[in-house]
């Protein structure tokens, strides 16, 4: 099926096999794990034709008697790469009806689903965004099954066996050894670090790190979702800018790299608050990739988020906003005007100049705001335009003159506000108060246009349209 709502609307299945009965009631807590992490996947790198990734049920077996989940899939001869890589990079499928990607579960002995001994958690409702709540000794599902669908997509080495058994693979191609230590030696990785990318060599070399270096020199990482000797303890794995250049460098399209740290961060860096304060002025913020807590006091103040809108999720309440974005995490946001984004600007002020400016145009021309003249119009805002001043422009317009004539009584004007903003006829008591007030001059016309826009009935009326924003289009400067 295609991925909704990702960066890149790639196709996949996924199916869990050797489900038994003792199992069947962690069946969806597995299956939302594996999806989630196949869509966050596909925020970060493309592929061609439908991937089958698996979750394949294995029986306890003496090998693996304290529980492991290894990767699913292996080599094409053809190219080199894996299975999955293959049809990734190709869309021609390379192993017919078997799946391509994804991982094996083998339970310990005692049935118990573990991994190296330890417990695995499997998150009732797993999201990328949030800090997750593994408990102390757990393994995270989550993070073992995005480690393993990597080496599915061809971080993937056949060193342990000989090259003369499978034969080397993409992977195996960009490794190169000198003075006892292996390297992954691709170009965009060099790129990223500055230097090739040490391989563990203790174990299938299609890790990266090593705890000692024959040659003594420093590790250019010391952590990440591939390397070697893991970060199980209460952290889930994130991908890493490592992760995508070593990706890229075996031919894959990646994208979205400024969402991520450049390796797997730790989650109590990864999800600790930054705290930031405007100055009382207009300010810019821009978001980091830990959740920010930000109050912009006064001014109009815009958020930038470095992800397009429709992968980004906004609450908005009577205390502020509560954003959660790729790469960003869920941001905390007090007196914030504007939300930027990757595709364009969203307007949050729905009590201030952006939300005025709505309810006055669609009150003055009875139709839904345009997207550019509304941003227009709110920009004059921004830059000290009063909306009474606003409002006897609008009444001086062609398309309202048409609308409501150019010399029209006082009692014609009021009654067809009614009508093209409440939707109504005019009450008598109603009637009455606006041509007092018309008629001993207390009240100007733009004033009337702003009491029936500014009304609660009217923002009642409108309150629907806007709230999850005013969306201001591209072409608004940030």
């Amino acid at each position: 099926m295609p991925i909704a709502g990702s960066h890149f609307k790639n196709s996949y299945t996924f199916t869990i096999t050797g489900m038994t009965a003792k199992y069947e009631g962690l069946r969806p807590a597995l299956e939302a794990n594996a999806k989630a992490v196949i869509e966050y996947l596909s925020n970060h790198v493309a592929w061609r034709g439908t991937l089958d990734f698996v979750l394949a049920l294995e029986t306890p077996t003496t090998e693996h008697k304290d529980g492991l989940l290894p990767s699913y899939g292996g080599r094409d001869a053809a190219t080199g790469h894996t299975f999955a890589g293959a049809e990734a990079l190709t869309g021609r499928d390379a192993n017919g009806a078997d799946f391509d990607a994804g991982a094996s579960l083998y339970p310990a002995l005692d049935g118990t689903l573990r991994n190296y001994g330890s417990p695995l958690y499997i998150d009732p409702a797993p999201n990328v965004l949030a800090k997750p709540v593994i408990p102390a000794g757990h393994h995270d599902f989550f993070s073992i099954y995005l480690h393993e669908v990597l080496h599915s997509l061809g971080i993937w080495s056949t060193a342990q066996h000989g090259d003369s058994v499978f034969g080397k693979t993409t992977f195996d191609g960009l490794t190169v050894q000198r003075n006892g230590q292996w390297f992954f030696a691709g170009p965009e990785t060099r790129k990223l670090l500055g230097q090739d990318l040490p391989l563990d060599t203790q174990g299938s070399r299609d890790h990266y790190a090593t705890k000692v270096r024959p040659d003594g020199q420093p590790d250019p990482v010391d952590r990440g979702l591939m390397w070697q000797f893991g970060n199980y303890e209460q952290n889930r794995w994130q991908l890493g800018q490592v992760d995508l250049a070593i990706l890229k460098d075996l031919g894959f399209t990646v994208a979205n790299l400024d969402w991520l740290q450049r390796t797997e961060p730790d989650d109590r860096d990864l999800f600790k608050d930054r705290i930031l304060t405007g100055d009382g002025g207009n300010n810019l913020f821009r978001g980091g990739q830990t959740p920010d807590v930000v109050d912009g006091k006064g001014g109009i103040d815009i958020f930038y988020v470095a992800a397009p809108r429709a992968l980004s999720t906004l609450t908005l309440s009577g205390k502020g906003a509560v954003l959660a974005s790729p790469g960003g995490g869920i941001d905390t946001l007090t007196s914030i005007e504007r939300i930027g984004y990757q595709d364009g600007t969203l307007a949050v002020d729905l009590d201030g100049n952006a939300g005025q400016t709505y309810r006055l145009y669609q009150a003055a021309f009875a139709r839904t705001p345009d997207t550019k003249g509304l941003a227009h119009n709110v920009a004059l805002m921004d830059e000290g335009l009063s909306l009474k001043a606003l409002s006897a422009g609008f009444i001086g317009s062609a398309e309202f003159i048409q609308r409501y004539g150019q010399s029209t009584s006082d009692t014609t004007f009021v009654n067809a506000l009614y009508m093209n903003v409440l939707g109504r006829t005019a009450d008598d008591a109603g009637l009455k108060g606006w041509l007092d007030r018309l008629g001993n001059g207390s009240w100007s016309r733009p004033d009337v246009l702003i009491g029936f826009s500014e009304s609660a009935e009217n923002k009642a009326l409108v309150g629907s349209a806007i709230a999850s924003g005013i969306w201001l289009g591209a072409d608004v400067s940030i």
